[in-house]
């Protein structure tokens, strides 16, 4: 028997009843669900035992946790569609999400967190106060010791602001209205792409002198420099065209996506 082939199948399971559209969804971007309605995705063992990682915790929190209710699923018909989701924890006084994530991500202002749950409240028609409980993966006891600032326990819970109903609805619409769109392309912020840099390089050293943001201050730089230097130097400037860290790492259409390819090949 083949263990790891076996907890690997966990991971395929899906528990989620058929809806249109569920509110996970709303957050990836449009071409990624549209090339994967036309494509299968091969099991990825690295990245699915990690989400793996995930289902395991939200277990022993649900086991562990004896009020309110747990894994509810929750659907509302919208123009016709019925959106869906499974939020972790009712209880009498708030709505609860569970998060299995790393110390950076808890740390800042997540907006499609803030979304995410306030879409949970819209759709059950609620006004109770919403919050994230945070597990993170990567909380450091070294760094909890030294840095006040730091976390102090690998566990936080984040107050979620309310958005008004109508600012909800009108994004829930707009995020369907996209999805009918067949020939939509990524943004750069779908591709969590990072910032162009434009490296200066000294003669004909193959490690950059210095990056700078914009190619004007890379020139700025290089008659700066040229002013204090005693012998004739050639410098040059190279474009380095910022990684699109999502198509890299993340996204399950990557292998058959053409904006990417055409990404790749510059």
């Amino acid at each position: 028997m083949n263990i790891i082939n076996e907890i690997v199948k966990l991971t395929q399971k899906n528990d989620h009843k058929k809806a249109d559209v569920s509110v996970t969804e709303l957050f990836k971007p449009v071409q990624e669900l549209n090339i994967m309605k036309k494509h299968y995705k091969m099991p990825d063992p690295a990245s699915d035992l990690m989400m793996l990682f995930g289902t395991i915790g939200h277990r022993i929190l649900e086991d562990g946790i004896k009020q309110g209710e747990k894994e509810v699923y929750i659907t509302k018909n919208i123009n016709g569609k019925t959106l869906s989701g499974m939020v972790d924890l009712i209880t009498d006084d708030e709505i609860v999400d569970y998060k299995f994530t790393s110390v950076n991500k808890a740390s800042r202002e997540n907006e499609d967190w803030i979304m995410q749950l306030n879409i949970y409240r819209w759709m059950m028609n609620s006004s109770k106060p919403m919050k994230i409980v945070a597990v993170l993966k990567n909380w450091n006891k070294v760094q909890a010791t030294t840095s006040p600032n730091y976390p102090q326990l690998p566990i936080v819970e984040i107050e979620i602001p309310e958005i008004s109903d109508f600012e909800v609805e009108d994004y829930v619409l707009d995020r369907l209205d996209n999805m009918s769109n067949n020939e939509a392309r990524c943004t750069d912020s779908d591709i969590w792409r990072q910032a162009d840099t434009y490296n200066v390089f000294r003669n004909e050293n193959k490690r950059a002198t210095k990056k700078f943001d914009t190619v004007e201050e890379a020139m700025a730089f290089i008659e700066e420099k040229r002013k204090s230097d005693r012998k004739p130097v050639s410098y040059r400037i190279i474009k380095k065209i910022g990684n699109p860290v999502r198509c890299q790492f993340y996204c399950a259409a990557s292998a058959w996506c053409q904006q990417y390819k055409d990404m790749t090949e510059i």
